[in-house]
């Protein structure tokens, strides 16, 4: 009689863990078909996202003053038809800034669902490069803006660029960093101290020239204490008289030996 029990028992305890089993069967198949459906439905959606829906029926531009909306349009090579969300913003906005080099900067705004807008941010030209008979205007992170038979006004000028690569839409390419050191220095130490770059002669960076205030020349020699050469060009030229021009000499000023020579002439004519 206990033995029929606990046959019984054991029996019941079988079923319900079989009945069990095929309930998690049941489960994972379910999960399975939801989540087979769930990626399908993503796939679809993704599809019809990048074939039907989100085709663009309209381009602006905003922020733009030195080329019209119908030209960044063109360079950009976005086209209505083209889905929004196929596009690549970075080749995008490198080819707008290539072919249109006084723009900097690019923004794509997806206006869903079918809008596209390019904020713009443009750049302007502070330097020029004469080489080989051609002024190359450039920003002042050295992007290269435009061509000139003439030298533009009221920008530094970079004197013997001869090896200096330069392209319209690319950057500066100097023959050496030390020579694009001592260019930037010179930006860097001009603003700092408040005196007016006019020229820098690049033409040999173990003996740098450059024009001020267009009053004086300035030797400063070798990059060796440049910093400290400025320091004392400043304290110079607070104690000119305004009227004074002419070239001042720093070529053998040292921490140890603080000699300099200013020699009053006029610097007209001198390139």
């Amino acid at each position: 009689m206990e033995e029929n029990k606990i046959r019984e028992r054991e029996r019941r305890q079988a079923a319900e863990k079989a009945a069990l089993r095929k309930k998690k069967r049941r489960r994972r198949r379910r999960i399975k078909a939801f989540l087979s459906f769930l990626l399908i439905a993503i796939l679809t959606l993704a599809i019809l996202s990048l074939t039907v829906f989100f085709k663009i029926d309209g381009i602006t531009v905003k922020n733009n003053t030195v080329y019209t909306s119908g030209d960044i349009i063109s360079a950009s090579g976005v086209e209505i038809e083209d889905n929004l969300f196929a596009l690549n913003s970075s080749k995008i906005e490198q080819r707008i800034t290539k072919n249109l080099p006084f723009i900097k900067t690019v923004e794509l705004k997806r206006q869903l669902p079918s809008k596209l807008c390019f904020v713009i941010t443009e750049t302007e030209e502070e330097v020029c490069y004469y080489k080989d008979g051609v002024y190359y205007s450039a920003d002042k992170d050295g992007k290269i803006l435009k061509e000139y038979t003439e030298q533009p006004s009221e920008m530094i000028l970079i004197k013997n660029a001869e090896q200096i690569n330069l392209s319209v839409g690319e950057y500066v390419e100097y023959t050496s960093a030390e020579e694009k050191d001592l260019v930037n220095k010179h930006f860097e130490l001009a603003e700092y101290y408040g005196y007016t770059l006019n020229t820098i002669d690049v033409r040999d960076v173990y003996n740098s020239t450059v024009r001020i205030d267009n009053r004086f020349i300035v030797e400063f020699g070798t990059y060796s204490n440049i910093e400290l050469k400025a320091a004392h060009l400043n304290a110079m030229l607070k104690q000119m008289e305004a009227q004074n021009t002419g070239i001042i000499d720093l070529k053998v000023w040292t921490p140890e030996n603080n000699e300099a020579f200013f020699s009053k002439r006029s610097i007209e004519g001198i390139k």
